[in-house]
């Protein structure tokens, strides 16, 4: 493998991690989000 090719290589992982990472967050941001309006709604409705 070149050096160019494992420049690359390492340039696609990093971005994929990025980009793994970056969705966690906003799927917990979400999750969180879902779970103050369903205790919300479960307030609301006692």
């Amino acid at each position: 493998m070149s050096d160019k090719m494992k420049e690359k290589n390492n340039l696609i992982k990093s971005q994929y991690c990025f980009l793994a990472a970056f969705s966690l967050r906003e799927k917990r941001k979400n999750f969180s989000g879902m779970s103050k309006i369903g205790q919300t709604n479960i307030k609301i409705n006692i």
